[in-house]
């Protein structure tokens, strides 16, 4: 019979393969940040559990970059992985950020708008209340002008969203997360928020290294 600290390793490996599932692909940083952190051996014991889950042929892995991490996946490879392992830090960053009455709602990549897409949207239930704050994720990774700001305010106008399936749930338009590289370009952004968001919507801008640092 299983012994109980067999039982929650095996528990755990299956949380790890349906979250890897779920978001395409995951880095071992970021498989130590949701389950396995809390100790100074965290990483050693995540590199050695998804090892193991490697050579039983349960996931594949690869690296996007000599200086990066393993990335660990299902079935065919992402195309475009970097982006997407920069995307899913920020469902790390949601998840350990949870309160203790919230929970992970969902949370869809390339997510389509019509008049733009999100790269992602989230939604975080609260348990008392019932309510899910929802917020859309921008990556904003180039020298280029930003222009969701009047994109997401022309979506605002349009009413456009209150057809999506998930307005009826939210308790407000959802928040704008805009996940950035440098203070300089935060700070162009936040121009552009001043320039250009007339309806007052919430933007939220925010460095991928401070999100990585949190995590």
């Amino acid at each position: 019979m299983p012994s109980a600290a067999q039982l929650k390793g095996f528990h755990r490996d299956r949380e790890i393969l349906l979250a890897i599932e779920k978001l395409q692909a995951l880095t071992t940083d970021q498989v130590t940040a949701l389950f396995f952190e809390g100790s100074e051996s965290s990483q050693r014991k995540a590199r050695e559990r998804l090892l193991k889950l490697y050579q039983m042929k349960k996931i594949k892995r690869c690296r996007y970059s000599l200086n990066e991490p393993y990335c660990y996946y299902l079935g065919r490879k992402h195309g475009r992985l970097e982006h997407l392992i920069e995307l899913n830090w920020v469902y790390v960053w949601l998840t350990n950020n949870l309160r203790s009455w919230e929970q992970f709602y969902c949370f869809k990549h390339e997510y389509n708008l019509g008049v733009l897409q999100a790269d992602a949207l989230a939604g975080i239930r609260n348990t008392v209340t019932g309510k899910t704050k929802f917020s859309f994720v921008e990556l904003d990774r180039s020298d280029n002008d930003f222009d969701k700001v009047e994109k997401y305010n022309r979506l605002y106008e349009s009413d456009g969203y209150t057809r999506q399936w998930w307005s009826e749930l939210a308790d407000r338009f959802p928040n704008i997360l805009v996940v950035t590289t440098t203070e300089r370009r935060r700070a162009k952004i936040l121009e552009r928020v001043k320039q250009d968001n007339v309806n007052g919507l919430e933007f939220t801008i925010i460095l991928n290294d401070e999100i990585k640092r949190e995590c």
